[in-house]
């Protein structure tokens, strides 16, 4: 980080901390070591790269923190947790405003030259494979990492080797539960599934999810479809959506969310 990025990120840290400040307030935050016009061109960078917003005009303009860059904001997970869950500042309930806060780019254009050029090389490299044995293996190696990723997000004891040997062999890993084997192999069909009617999900719909999620829950004693009732999550005060109709809305919000989004980085949701 060169000594223009420390001071930009410097004037973010003020303005976080201060909620809301003016550019008198951080001219003398900052001291000496900058001049109003330089000061200015750093604001009105940083606004363009929406990761501070301001109101107001004239001697009346403050900025402060934008939305979509407190979903950035970096989180210390040890001091976090280390906090009792009761006393944790939290939003305590769904927060509706996260659709139009991700309207917005989440990326800067050079992290998206970036991305795009990864899947350049990837979709390059990709096409030079001339087996159908060896496109298969690399499909079958995502199958098994996304299997085992998404299943630990639930709580799933498998490991990835663990994962691999079910998948692979049908080897129940020993001392696992019903459960987390179902869980891992009602994953591995849901990735083939969606490899076999890619077509069905080139465009996210609401029948789309609940088809897939149909999949995911099978013979795991979850009823289909948008529940009707409260549920809680332990550790956290935060309380779920509690209604059908609140989360079909917050549904619907996040398709059409994500197939508003530039094609390449729909997939990154």
């Amino acid at each position: 980080m060169d000594k223009k990025q420390m001071r930009q990120q410097n004037i973010i840290n003020f303005i976080q901390s201060n909620n809301k400040v003016s550019n008198s307030e951080i001219l003398d935050f900052l001291g000496d070591v900058i001049e109003r016009t330089t000061l200015q061109r750093d604001l009105n960078f940083l606004i363009k790269q929406s990761l501070i917003a301001k109101s107001g005009s004239g001697r009346g303009t403050v900025y402060f923190v934008s939305e979509i860059n407190k979903i950035f904001l970096p989180v210390n997970v040890k001091e976090y947790f280390d906090i009792p869950y009761l006393q944790r500042e939290i939003k305590g309930s769904f927060n509706f405003e996260i659709f139009d806060i991700l309207s917005h780019s989440i990326f800067t254009m050079d992290e998206k030259e970036k991305l795009e050029k990864l899947q350049e090389k990837f979709v390059r490299n990709f096409s030079k494979y001339d087996s159908q044995t060896i496109i298969n293996k690399e499909f079958e190696r995502i199958m098994i990492e996304f299997s085992w990723k998404s299943s630990v997000i639930e709580g799933n004891t498998y490991s990835l080797l663990g994962t691999e040997a079910l998948i692979k062999n049908n080897v129940i890993g020993e001392g696992k539960t019903k459960e987390e084997t179902q869980m891992i192999l009602n994953h591995k069909d849901a990735f083939n599934k969606a490899i076999q009617n890619k077509d069905r999900f080139r465009k996210l719909n609401y029948s789309g999810i609940e088809y897939i999620h149909s999949v995911l829950i099978k013979k795991l004693g979850i009823s289909r479809n948008i529940r009707n009732e409260g549920v809680g999550v332990t550790g956290t005060k935060y309380t779920p959506l509690d209604n059908g109709h609140q989360i079909n809305e917050a549904v619907q919000k996040m398709v059409n969310l994500i197939n508003n989004k530039e094609f390449f980085l729909r997939k990154l949701f």
